[in-house]
């Protein structure tokens, strides 16, 4: 597969080729002229773009074939007739075919067309054009009408950002890793949007970044949108100041928005409308061929008066947004100019700002001197500005005044009519053609062992330098939590290579520490268990950093009758793996056992529930005088006082005690009359002891007045019928001895007569 990608990417890049330097040899400029500056021969110098014949010219952006030569130009021009006009040339100036593309009337969008080749197609070309702040691109082919090209029919004037939606200023091409983006600021949103530019054409779903620290308004300015060569960063101008943001290639999304310089001030009260005198403003931005340094152009009024433009630098390579915001230095003041006098005398200074910023195929970067003479090139005193022409920094990668300025490097013949920026240091300089990025190759990446010792977690980290990381569950986040062996991938693309690295991991499973159980008040029961995946060495210390227990070569190890505290074991095993775990015995609250009737007396051979609350399970002492020894509500049928204990178990196994006292009252009735009539009629025909239940007899005599004994029995049941030897007694007066026994051993005697009735 990797050979494979090669093979495809070396196809591509001689696609690519084609898209080298040789096609920003020539750089459009200049409000109303054809002029553009020329890299190819020799020092750069002005030439002269075919004269188109129409309207007045505005923005233009001029591409050349890889050897330089110029193959054509877009001008954008004032069309306030609105009659159909093309606005493509060859490079004879010959408009090419279908051309007429939608675009500002009155240029008042400061419309800059932007051309970015197409990767892989060396003949096609996206042109990027505005109307009425809304954004449009077109599709050019070289190879259509014979070689003459022509506008795609069917990709032309695309909408792609509606009306009113875009600042067409702050728009840049960027060189992505595969192809290239289109970056442009919303102005009406605090975002800009990226349009992906591929071998599949244009992506017209655009890409938003959410980001920008000033207010929106700011941003409507002299401003400029400027990306590195190495298309990692962006960075813009406006009135308010300089913002630098960090570009990822693979996604087109603005990150990092940093403020680097603020100082600036707009010229209008705010809500006032009323023009300030006096105000500063930033206007053109470009980065070292390096990456390494950042040039701004800051421009002020003082009293309504043009003050001379400066050129600053910033050093990129430091480690702190701090270091690089104090590494400013002003690299070059403008020069001022001659204008005429009323008398028409060229004797008036003038100072000028300094313009937009153009890094050049040659390794220099260029600054716009925003200037206008009066007097030949050759005539101009030294410390003025000779007409329009163009600062350099010969060695732009380089800190402080080892860049090296050098004034007006580049000249404009006076006797070309237009000026480059005038006073608002707005040059129309082109954007630049940017070479778009072949297929990232496929890389396999670094495969990293990661072994997590007695951890249930571990955090992979992956490589911070890689841009649009993804992991093989599609997170994208640089670091992952990751809490199961096994392998996993982070695809990143770094240095425009697709990069996978491969996380190999291991867990030695963490011994698992529990708290099986609480102890109970006053009775040591708590229980600790620990559980491992292998066989460890166990070390227990308790609350009084006493030793519990040592235990060796177990996987599951267990401690019970643990007082409440906290307790401390030491683990290693057999691998070398250690680590200490804690647990804490908690203390359960005691159960209160209540018990009722706490104290009471029964008659006896009478029965009584007990009860019993504040457990969960019950067990009665004795038990052989309760229905059930087990239940919260037996009954007892004790014949003798007696104590009954009761163990409550609650549902964490604590226990507490209860006690019922029965007393038994061994009063008994019982009833001896005091007359009978044994005349057979079912009433009183017997002298008998009655309502006994548990008394025993011992003696129930009955005796006549002589003392004889005439009846006597030990059976409850029996009676005198006055009968004695089987004849009946005479009626009258006899006497009774009666002794009874009762359960508690105690006697009752009961001595009286009885009146026999016949």
């Amino acid at each position: 597969m990797k050979n494979y990608l090669f093979q495809f990417a070396f196809l591509l890049l001689n696609s690519y080729l084609s898209f080298g330097q040789g096609e920003n040899n020539i750089c459009a400029y200049g409000f109303e002229s054809n002029n553009g500056i020329n890299f190819g021969s020799g020092a750069p110098g002005v030439t002269t773009l075919p004269y188109v014949p129409y309207n007045q010219s505005g923005w233009a952006s001029v591409v050349c074939d890889p050897s330089g030569q110029l193959r054509f130009f877009v001008r954008l021009k004032y069309n306030f007739s609105g009659d159909p006009e093309f606005y493509v040339f060859d490079h004879l100036g010959t408009p090419i075919a279908g051309s007429d593309l939608m675009t500002d009337a009155g240029m008042l969008d400061n419309s800059m067309p932007v051309v970015i080749p197409r990767p892989g197609n060396p003949d096609q070309y996206y042109i990027f054009h505005s109307q009425d702040y809304g954004l449009f691109y077109s599709l050019l082919d070289m190879s259509l009408n014979s070689g003459a090209g022509a506008i795609v029919a069917a990709e032309k004037n695309i909408q792609i950002a509606d009306f009113g939606s875009v600042y067409t200023r702050l728009i840049s091409p960027v060189k992505a890793c595969d192809g290239a983006w289109l970056v442009i600021r919303s102005q009406i949103a605090n975002e800009y949007y990226s349009y992906h530019i591929t071998t599949a054409g244009i992506d017209t779903h655009k890409v938003i970044s959410s980001i920008g620290n000033f207010p929106e308004p700011d941003y409507n300015s002299y401003g400029s949108l400027k990306a590195s060569p190495d298309g990692t960063m962006l960075a813009t101008t406006n009135w308010a100041g300089v913002e630098l943001y960090s570009f990822e290639q693979c996604s087109g999304i603005l990150k990092n928005a940093v403020v680097i310089e603020s100082s600036g001030n707009p010229p209008m009260f705010p809500g006032a409308g009323a023009v300030l005198p006096s105000y500063s403003y930033f206007t053109g931005v470009g980065f070292s061929p390096d990456n390494g340094k950042l040039y701004i152009t800051r421009n002020s009024h003082t009293n309504f008066m043009v003050d001379p433009g400066e050129l600053y630098q910033f050093d990129l390579n430091l480690p702190s947004t701090a270091a690089i915001i104090a590494s400013r230095t002003l690299i070059l003041t403008n020069y001022p100019s001659l204008f005429e006098n009323i008398n028409w005398m060229c004797d008036v200074i003038v100072q000028n700002p300094l313009g937009e910023i153009k890094r050049g195929p040659d390794g220099k970067m260029y600054v716009d001197n925003g200037s206008y003479t009066c007097l030949d090139t050759a005539s101009v005193p030294a410390g003025f500005n000779p007409g329009p022409a163009f600062h350099s920094i010969d060695f732009p990668n380089l800190a402080g005044s080892a860049c090296s300025p050098f004034r007006n490097r580049i000249k404009t013949p006076v006797t070309y009519p237009f000026f480059v920026s005038g006073d608002g240091g707005v040059s129309l300089l082109q954007n630049e053609i940017v070479t778009p990025g072949i297929s990232p190759d496929t890389i396999t990446g670094s495969s990293i062992i990661v072994s997590a010792c007695f951890v249930d977690s571990i955090e992979l980290h992956a490589d911070t330098s890689g841009r649009c990381l993804t992991w093989n569950d599609g997170s994208t986040g640089y670091k992952r939590m990751v809490y199961f062996p096994g392998k996993y991938y982070a695809s990143f693309i770094k240095d425009c290579s697709f990069i996978t690295d491969t996380f190999l991991v291991s867990f030695s499973g963490l011994p698992t520490i529990q708290v099986v159980s609480n102890s109970c008040e006053g009775k040591p029961s708590g229980r600790i268990a620990i559980a491992s995946e292998g066989d460890f060495t166990a070390l227990w210390i308790g609350p009084d950093s006493d030793t519990v227990k040592v235990s060796n070569n177990f996987n599951v190890d267990t401690v019970n009758g643990l007082r409440k505290g906290a307790y401390t074991v030491y683990i290693l095993t057999a691998t070398g793996c250690d680590t200490v775990l804690t647990a804490t015995v908690g203390q359960y609250p005691a159960p209160i056992i209540t018990t009722s009737p706490a104290d009471t007396m029964i008659r006896y051979g009478d029965s009584v529930q007990l009860f019993v609350s504040g457990a969960l399970f019950y067990t009665w002492t004795p038990s052989g005088l309760l229905d059930s020894a087990i239940s919260a509500t037996p009954f007892a049928r004790p014949i003798e006082p007696t104590n009954f204990y009761v163990l409550g178990l609650d549902e964490n196994g604590c226990i507490d005690t209860g006690m019922v006292r029965i007393r038994i009252d061994y009063t008994m009735p019982d009833f001896v009359p005091n007359a009978f009539s044994p005349n057979g009629d079912g009433l009183n025909d017997e002298f008998i002891i009655s309502n006994l239940t548990f008394q025993k007899i011992k003696q129930f005599s009955v005796f006549n007045r002589y003392g004889q004994l005439v009846f006597s029995t030990t059976d409850p049941k029996k009676g005198w019928n006055g009968t004695f030897n089987a004849k009946p007694s005479d009626p009258g007066t006899y006497y009774y001895l009666i002794q009874l026994e009762y359960p508690d051993k105690n006697e009752k005697t009961y001595k009286g007569d009885v009146l026999l009735i016949r």
